[in-house]
């Protein structure tokens, strides 16, 4: 299987089978109005892209003043015991855990706030009566549980985005950040707004771009000796055509973008010369 990359393109890379200039009917771009109620960045789309920026940026501290809080993301070895017995899955090392986060059985998180990494803790809990576990429904165990280390979320300072930050993303000041953030966002957001209000999408134009993502990926996974099917079913996608759903969404948005473009070139008589490729 390969792919073809210009399928329902025209030799000069416009949409084919179909003539912009009577299908499309574009907005008076050069003068649309972008409200700005609707495109500028939000506290929240702020908050949310630092607070990303913070996680991507945790590190790991065994500081044995540090207590485990709340929200703190832990590592832990335990062994569980029931009767000084231990039990088929009640032991791990090295796993992290979220404090607060529920995921293990009522009380198990909560007796590690406020101890400190290389501590010991003799954790006892019961398991629920209907515990899926069957040979420790409704019994108590105990979970020695050593902390390692606590995965700290770096705080917001001048000092940690000079650091951390200014090489990759030139940011010298927390002001500074939260300004080029705000920007990137509107900027985003406005671009969004244009696109979405230039045209209507015909549904039959969107497929052939389907099928070069399809395509692609079959030439994809046939170079490594692997078929659709097993794609499929290692990220659990029923079959080809939910696929290809799935791949209507981004398709939809790159041929809007030919569209538009095609329209202003028509429009703004723009063409490619053979010299230019």
């Amino acid at each position: 299987t390969s792919s073809d990359f210009s399928a329902g393109l025209n030799e000069d890379g416009t949409i084919a089978n179909i003539d912009v200039s009577k299908s499309i009917t574009l907005a008076d771009y050069e003068n649309l109005v972008v409200p700005m109620s609707e495109v500028q960045a939000t506290d929240e789309e702020v908050d949310s892209d630092i607070n990303s920026t913070l996680s991507a940026n945790q590190g790991v501290s065994d500081d044995t003043s540090l207590e485990v809080a709340d929200g703190d993301k832990v590592n832990i070895d335990y062994v569980g015991t029931i009767d000084g017995e231990e039990f088929e899955g009640g032991s791990a090392t090295g796993y992290d855990l979220t404090i607060g986060s529920g995921n293990f059985i009522d009380g198990f998180e909560d007796q590690l706030i406020g101890k400190m990494p290389g501590e010991t803790v003799q954790v006892k809990v019961t398991f629920p009566k209907d515990y899926q576990g069957k040979e420790v429904a409704g019994k108590d165990a105990v979970f020695e549980t050593t902390i390692n280390y606590i995965d700290e979320t770096p705080k917001l300072t001048d000092k940690f985005v000079k650091e951390k930050l200014s090489d990759r993303y030139g940011y010298t000041t927390v002001k500074e950040m939260k300004k080029t953030i705000r920007d990137e966002i509107f900027k985003t957001n406005k671009t969004d707004y244009i696109w979405n209000h230039m045209i209507e999408i015909p549904d039959e134009l969107i497929n052939d771009r389907v099928d070069v993502l399809v395509n692609g990926l079959k030439a994809q996974l046939k170079a490594s000796n692997y078929t659709l099917k097993d794609y499929l079913s290692a990220y659990g996608i029923e079959d080809e055509t939910t696929l290809r759903d799935q791949y209507k969404s981004s398709c939809e948005s790159t041929v809007k973008v030919f569209l538009i473009a095609d329209a202003i070139a028509a429009d703004k008589k723009i063409s490619v010369t053979d010299e230019d490729v």
